[in-house]
């Protein structure tokens, strides 16, 4: 005596019918003896709700979206640090040297606080420039 689910194939779960949030299969059970014909006992119906594979893939989602917003928030910060370290503090004390500086005073050296460069890079060429317009506008006559 043999029982199987009638017409059962590897690909016959993928044509089931999607239902709501699911998906579900009937498949006819069929006794087949030999010698005889064949006796229907029932129906099968499989049903498989898929809530929790979509529940799953949406927490997934939340979870990579929430960390990668906070490695991005992250980096957003280092590089402003960086950035100030590196630039906005020295562009901000030529700012306070230009503005605080006049013709008629003694002249105030404009160094900014940072390791000397074997080279001069373009906050170096900004210092000599601004020393040199102010050397330029002391020489001349009020």
């Amino acid at each position: 005596m043999e029982i199987i689910l009638d017409g059962l194939e590897t690909s016959e779960w993928e044509r089931g019918n999607r239902t709501g949030s699911g998906v579900s299969r009937v498949y006819d059970l069929v006794h087949r003896a030999t010698g005889k014909p064949d006796l229907l006992l029932g129906t099968l119906v499989v049903e498989v709700s898929l809530e929790s594979v979509e529940a799953r893939v949406w927490d997934q989602f939340w979870v990579t979206f929430q960390t990668n917003l906070a490695k991005a928030y992250l980096a957003a910060i280092a590089l402003l640090f960086v950035a100030h370290k590196l630039i906005t503090r020295h562009l901000s004390a030529i700012a306070a040297h230009v503005a605080t500086t006049r013709v008629d005073d003694t002249p105030l050296d404009l160094t900014l606080e940072r390791t000397p460069r074997r080279s001069p890079d373009d906050l170096d060429e900004i210092v000599n420039a601004i020393k040199g317009f102010d050397r330029n506008a002391r020489d001349l006559p009020l």
